[in-house]
């Protein structure tokens, strides 16, 4: 099973024209995805740059396409080893059960593959450079190669985090502590405690982003062996898990803007409110939520991600640019 390219119908597997299949590769890099990523990195260097550093727009530039190219391979490795509980769910949605593209066999698995295993070149290279052209710091590589191997072998044979209980664990520290820290520390060379607590609602929120996209998969994951949380504790347990990261985001944001903010800002969290309540009353009995309902829970939380990561991204850009400017007047 493991190499085969199962219910793919023959007339499926004929070559598809080429503008068809520069559009599924679109769909396998899952763009809309990327900013998930990215922002909390690039939240990193705006706090540096909050801070009175001197940001290098060039370390911040590589550093986004390394963070890019890491969810690439992340993503098409996930494509890969995940192919056949892909092909087994019926149940999937617009964020869960991957992208299908490999199900239709107008892109080879093994195309997928090597794609992937190539992307690993231009992160070594970036890092390199970042380390010692640009002498960002004696962990740069460091934070690079853990960054990498967690997201490769989340899905990736032998480890596969994501079938032992431990994906959304490195999921939550690599979309959140890593990108935020990271970011701060090419540009710093060090870490600081702001850092970690803008850090802190991100990876909540992710981890509840990972929780819920797992619901609709469960019936493929469990006759697969997939042990993720949500087959590991079942439906009610992880419902309720799903609820707490949703007031630790909600809690924590508050907490977040305290330290890094200036007062007007303590109260920036209060837009995520009405979102998060409106969240924990449809997510009550979720292990009775229909596909519908799982997809709109979906794609609420992607949402409360985003905004724990552009409300202290926004504030923190207006109030650098707005310091600059009245140093000007002076």
């Amino acid at each position: 099973m493991a190499g085969s390219e199962v219910n793919v119908p023959a007339s499926s597997r004929a070559r598809a024209p080429l503008r068809e299949r520069l559009v599924l590769w679109v769909r396998l890099c899952r763009p809309k995805f990327h900013l998930v990523g990215v922002l909390p990195f690039i939240l990193g260097n705006v706090l540096a740059l909050s801070y009175g550093h001197l940001v290098n727009w060039m370390v911040m530039v590589l550093g986004s396409l390394a963070v890019v190219l890491v969810m690439l391979v992340t993503y098409l490795l996930g494509e890969y080893f995940d192919y056949e509980v892909d092909s087994l769910n019926v149940k999937f949605n617009s964020f869960s059960g991957g992208t299908r593209v490999l199900q239709t066999g107008k892109i080879s698995k093994r195309a997928v593959l090597v794609v992937a295993l190539l992307l690993i070149v231009p992160i070594v290279a970036i890092g390199l450079i970042l380390q010692f052209h640009y002498r960002c710091g004696p962990l740069t590589i460091f934070l690079g190669v853990f960054g990498l191997c967690a997201g490769v072998f989340y899905s990736a044979k032998p480890v596969q985090w994501a079938y032992h209980g431990l994906g959304e664990l490195f999921i939550a520290i690599c979309y959140g502590w890593l990108t935020v820290n990271t970011g701060y520390y090419l540009q710093t060379g060090q870490f600081d405690f702001p850092g970690t607590l803008v850090s802190i609602p991100i990876m909540s929120s992710v981890a509840a982003v990972i929780i819920i996209n797992e619901f609709p998969d469960y019936n493929a994951d469990r006759t697969a062996g997939k042990r993720n949380l949500v087959v590991s504790l079942g439906k009610a347990t992880s419902g309720a898990i799903y609820q707490i990261l949703l007031l630790i985001t909600l809690l924590s944001s508050f907490f977040a803007s305290i330290y890094p903010f200036s007062f007007p800002y303590y109260f920036l969290p209060l837009i995520t409110v009405p979102i998060v309540l409106r969240m924990l009353l449809q997510s009550s009995r979720i292990d009775k939520r229909g596909p519908a309902g799982l997809e709109s829970l979906c794609a609420q939380t992607i949402v409360l991600n985003l905004l724990v990561i552009l409300l202290p991204l926004c504030a923190l850009l207006y109030e650098t640019i707005r310091r600059a400017r009245f140093f000007e007047m002076l």
